[in-house]
């Protein structure tokens, strides 16, 4: 069964003829502006979990150094979930998984591509740390042009002011939103706000549409670079891919 929700004006993006899809089919790839890709100079990523497709293919097209930022993942976690799997005579599918995982992660994470295993928060401690602290203290100033990519699975709305106050450094930002229908002021403030041009809204499928018919997350693209002033005229976009393949993508409308 194909759902329906509806889309504000402001989540409208403007056709971007530069689209490419970063990342791996399904649940971790999103479709980003090619021009802001290529024009960065780093890579932040803001929640990493299990899959690094995205940050993988994008140095593929652009070798920047990369930092990424999750406090719960790590060497010790998942070769921890790969003996664990095999004490407990999992499937051996299941073992295999889990051992990729680690040997993945730990031959992408090395040199110049850096895990900091701390999570993105409104304050510095131990095992967390600002926006503003990343931006101004963990990546070199110079670097002008950050491609910023977050899903922060709800904490986003924590940061929207250290983005808005860093702005200028930023080339490029892929962004989830969650719970989008508790929080319609705070997108529309920083989406006219934020000094880039909404270039792709995706809305993900794993949740049912509110009963308001909005959907209940969106991956969102934006851009610096010039794009046109033309409204794209449907969605979903031809290289977008439904989070959860077994179900189908949300028939789109928009509200006038």
């Amino acid at each position: 069964m194909t759902h329906q929700v509806t889309l504000p004006p402001y989540l409208r993006p403007y056709r971007c003829s530069s689209l490419i899809r970063v990342g791996r089919d399904g649940d971790g790839g999103y479709l980003v502006d090619s021009q802001s890709v290529g024009r960065a100079d780093h890579l932040v990523g803001l929640g990493v979990n299990v899959d690094w497709s995205f940050e993988e293919q994008f140095r593929a097209l652009n070798p920047v150094c990369i930092d990424c930022f999750d406090g719960g993942i790590g060497t010790g976690p998942f070769l921890k979930a790969t003996v664990k799997a095999a004490l407990k005579f999992q499937k051996p599918e299941k073992i295999l998984a889990q051992a990729r995982l680690f040997l993945g992660y730990s031959r992408f994470f090395s040199g110049d591509v850096v895990h900091h295993k701390t999570f993105v928060s409104t304050l510095d401690g131990p095992d967390h740390m600002t926006l503003a602290t990343i931006l101004d203290r963990v990546i070199d100033r110079e670097k002008s042009k950050v491609f910023l990519k977050v899903d922060i699975r709800g904490h986003e709305y924590r940061i929207l002011d250290d983005i808005l106050t860093r702005k200028e450094r930023i080339e490029g930002l892929v962004i989830e939103f969650h719970d989008v229908d508790l929080h319609l002021r705070k997108i529309e403030d920083f989406i006219s706000r934020c000094g880039l041009t909404l270039v792709h809204t995706h809305c993900n499928n794993s949740g049912l549409p509110t009963k308001d018919g909005y959907p209940l997350s969106v991956e969102c693209s934006f851009t610096r670079a010039e794009v046109g002033r033309e409204r794209v005229a449907h969605l979903p976009h031809p290289l977008d891919q439904p989070n959860q393949p077994e179900r189908p993508e949300f028939a789109v409308a928009f509200a006038d």
